[in-house]
């Protein structure tokens, strides 16, 4: 057989696999960039610890019919906000690594996100452990040496294999850190609903002072519920992404059938459709 002959063989044989491998990280690009879109909903929740503090003192202050003379101490409330930035630019910053990996060029990458530390402790409302901790660093880790070791297509399975347990458990740490800003909506609805009963109950107020209270009071009440299915949205966006994740774990050294590329395809598709609702909400907000 001659050479030019054995050659196109040899390409006929080859480009089958080529451009499989091409399409099943395609799909892991897309599952990765839908999770990164809809991890950066976290800038859309409308809400921090901060703005809890600042909420609950102001509404005291109401209630009282007074004025603290010191600005409300908040700085728990802070910190509890830089602390939760952080596992939210880890969390983003992994699978923006992981579009970009399963892609070409890894150019345009900042880890400057990560340069921060994640440490143990409670902070807040909220408590991070020796896991939470020693997860952030190892995503942290391994993103740098996504550039550093060269990680490029053919590490797609490592790069996976190593992330899965310590994005999945940031993930989770997350979600719970919105759960924490869930439940201090839920205090401040009752104190609110408290508060708008005796003002409403005021046996001095005209009619049109208690009409103006009702429109006050369910505007105030639309507005917390919202901010809720937000959060509970936006939850439910990360344990998707999370099981998302875990199949590309499972699967990480067939990434080539047929039948994983359709999971992975359904795993986007479902985030997509989260993303999507998540935006409704923003619009009612």
């Amino acid at each position: 057989m001659k050479y030019g002959t054995v050659l196109k063989f040899a390409i006929f044989i080859l480009l089958p696999a080529i451009f499989s491998g091409c399409i099943s990280l395609k799909e892991v690009g897309d599952y990765s960039a839908s999770s990164v879109k809809s991890i950066k909903n976290f800038d859309e929740l409308g809400y921090s610890f901060t703005r809890s503090c600042k909420d609950r003192c102001l509404l005291e202050q109401q209630e009282k019919n007074q004025i603290y003379k010191e600005l409300c101490d908040c700085q728990a409330n802070t910190i509890a906000d830089s602390v939760t930035g952080i596992i939210y630019n880890a969390v983003k910053g992994y699978f923006s690594g992981l579009a970009i990996l399963s892609g070409s060029d890894l150019t345009n990458y900042s880890f400057d996100p990560l340069k921060k530390a994640l440490v143990e402790g409670k902070f807040g409302d909220i408590h991070i452990n020796s896991g939470h901790a020693d997860s952030y660093a190892s995503i942290a880790t391994i993103l740098t040496r996504t550039i550093t070791d060269g990680y490029r297509k053919n590490k797609l399975a490592n790069f996976i294999g190593e992330a899965n347990a310590p994005i999945k458990l940031l993930l989770e740490a997350l979600g719970a850190n919105l759960v924490s800003l869930s439940n201090k909506l839920d205090l401040r609805k009752d104190r609110l609903i408290n508060y708008y009963f005796d003002l409403f109950n005021n046996k001095g107020l005209s009619v049109v002072d208690k009409m103006k209270i009702i429109v006050e009071y369910n505007m105030v009440m639309s507005n917390i519920d919202t901010k809720k299915k937000l959060i509970a949205a936006y939850g439910n966006s990360l344990k998707l992404i999370a099981t998302g994740h875990q199949a590309l774990f499972d699967k990480r050294n067939e990434l080539n059938i047929a039948a994983i590329k359709e999971q992975i395809s359904q795993y986007s598709d479902n985030i997509k459709t989260l993303n999507a609702e998540f935006n409704k909400l923003t619009k009612m907000d």
